[in-house]
């Protein structure tokens, strides 16, 4: 599954992103499965006092006849201190629609980063997805993943960023497949 996103921070406290996700049907060609809008509202800001905390919503529409429709929402919870960082991700997921699934689903992310140089960051990350809260399955059906991640940024101008960031995640759980890779080159005006 391939992601293509665009984000813009209207103000300094509030970011907007559009993401196309497409993937291949049976080795053919790409096709768009679904869109998402997102929005990032910043309600305190984290270098001001080391904590940082805002609010995050997305609404998705399924372009195929399969895909169901969504709305994710949760805090983004941050922790700094000079070179070391921690954020944290819980979300509650809903779907609506033809293909809804019962019941409200959590998504959760977090990360810890350490800057080892200038424009070097190494980090551990999690990732999870736990069906229905109300009716959880067991732990082994549940998706957990864990991993390392190194992130190196550049400044091509004063106002202008590159970023790489890479890594592998290993399954922790029978539904979790076993290792993932995660690239993503992010360009900033």
């Amino acid at each position: 599954m391939e992601q293509l996103g665009y984000s813009y921070g209207v103000t300094e406290f509030l970011q907007l992103k559009g993401t196309i996700i497409a993937d291949r049907l049976e080795e053919r060609d790409w096709h768009v499965a679904a869109f998402f809008a997102e929005s990032v509202v910043q309600i305190i800001d984290i270098k001001k006092t080391g904590f940082g905390f805002s609010w995050y919503t997305a609404g998705s529409a399924g372009i195929r006849q399969e895909e169901a429709d969504s709305v994710l929402f949760g805090p983004i919870v941050k922790f700094a201190h000079k070179d070391v960082s921690l954020t944290l991700n819980p979300f509650f997921e809903k779907t609506f629609g033809d293909n809804q699934i019962e019941g409200i689903a959590f998504d959760y992310g977090w990360q810890f980063n350490v800057g080892v140089t200038k424009g070097v960051t190494l980090s551990l990350a999690g990732f999870g997805h736990i069906d229905d809260l109300g009716h959880a399955p067991p732990v082994s059906q549940q998706e957990h993943k864990i991993g390392p991640l190194i992130a190196f940024e550049t400044e091509l101008s004063e106002s202008r960023k590159l970023a790489l960031e890479t890594g592998v995640f290993f399954g922790m759980t029978e539904a979790t497949p076993d290792t993932a890779f995660k690239v993503k080159l992010s360009y900033t005006h």
